[in-house]
């Protein structure tokens, strides 16, 4: 999540929204020490956000348009020029 959180940085279009699938104090010393204090992290316990969008492996980052559509979906960890990839095809 750093290199989303360097890719999104200047760019005042866009929110990171990040949902957690608890929140234990490990994931909060994490969110602490990346600097995502003031970044909405949401929590979903009974995974109902994950299942709802077929989440299977984390981290899965999602990119969603205007509208709320999903434009790009990634599994796993990428570069920050992926992230910067997929955001200039949402202008």
């Amino acid at each position: 999540m750093p290199e989303l959180v360097e890719a999104l940085e200047g760019r005042s279009d866009a929110v990171l929204v990040a949902v957690a699938i608890n929140g234990s104090p490990k994931q909060q010393d994490w969110v602490a020490q990346h600097k995502l204090g003031g970044k909405t992290v949401l929590l979903d316990h009974r995974f109902k956000t994950a299942h709802a969008f077929g989440v299977h492996a984390v981290p899965t980052t999602f990119f969603l348009d205007r509208k709320g559509v999903v434009s790009e979906r990634f599994v796993g960890g990428y570069h920050k020029k992926d992230f910067i990839g997929a955001l200039e095809k949402l202008d």
